[in-house]
């Protein structure tokens, strides 16, 4: 690498990932445990990464604020509000980060994590970069915990078989993955099959018909029956609350 360095650098706590479960534990470590070290690390150019890029146009969050919110974040809204827009929240889970003051590093892609039994502590190397000048160097910290909270859970997947076959085709088929920052303006003229119908596919499905009215819709779907939003008025995850699940 151009002007590699290398150092050492000790902390208590490593977290991989800046993703919601990274920053909601450094909040939590920052308002119950002030006084342990911690460091979140962060190979993207932001934290809650995900929320801002990998997302479809219109997003919006459908899960009550309670269960959205940030550890240790305040909220004078309805704490049963559904339908919001990720902008807004992003603004309100940012001021919260900065209030805390979260202790993380940008562009540090986690390399190799391996126990020193030694020192009984973990030696993580990190790969961090500099997009101002495109250099990189190998940084590696001693810590005494480290957690892993890399989020991927929601890699996108689908049959390569029928992925291949319809780009080698040629057929003038176009394929987009909603999560990867998928806009309406992507889609040709035309029909449109969308694959998968639970949250994403739903919301995606409702958003096309409101604002793409002139693309003809297709829904696939699976013999699985989707779970009711709401009984007796109020939301499923009221009644997933009380029975303690």
């Amino acid at each position: 690498y151009c002007g590699e360095l290398r150092r050492m650098t000790s902390t208590n706590t490593i977290i991989v990932g800046g993703g919601h479960a990274g920053v909601n534990l450094a909040c939590m470590l920052a308002i119950d445990e002030p006084s342990v070290d911690y460091l979140v690390l962060e190979r993207d150019d932001s934290l809650l990464v995900k929320w801002r890029k990998y997302r479809w146009e219109k997003f919006n969050l459908n899960t009550p604020i309670k269960y959205s919110l940030l550890y240790g974040q305040q909220d004078e809204r309805d704490e049963w509000l559904l339908e919001r827009s990720i902008e807004g929240e992003l603004e309100r889970w940012d001021a919260h980060i900065a209030k805390l003051g979260i202790r993380h590093k940008l562009h540090s892609n986690v390399k190799n994590i391996e126990k020193d039994d030694e020192k009984d502590a973990f030696i993580v190397t990190v790969e961090e970069s500099d997009p101002s000048n495109g250099t990189k160097s190998i940084v590696k910290y001693q810590s005494t915990n480290v957690v892993v909270c890399n989020g991927y859970y929601d890699k996108p997947t689908s049959p390569l078989a029928i992925a291949d076959g319809i780009a080698s085709a040629r057929c003038g088929i176009k394929q987009h993955i909603a999560a990867a920052n998928f806009q309406f303006n992507d889609l040709v003229d035309g029909s449109a099959l969308l694959v998968g119908s639970g949250q994403t596919g739903i919301q995606v499905a409702d958003l096309l018909l409101r604002y793409k009215p002139e693309v003809k819709l297709y829904l696939c779907t699976s013999n699985v029956k989707g779970c009711p939003r709401s009984f007796d008025s109020k939301d499923v995850f009221y009644w997933l609350e009380e029975m303690g699940i």
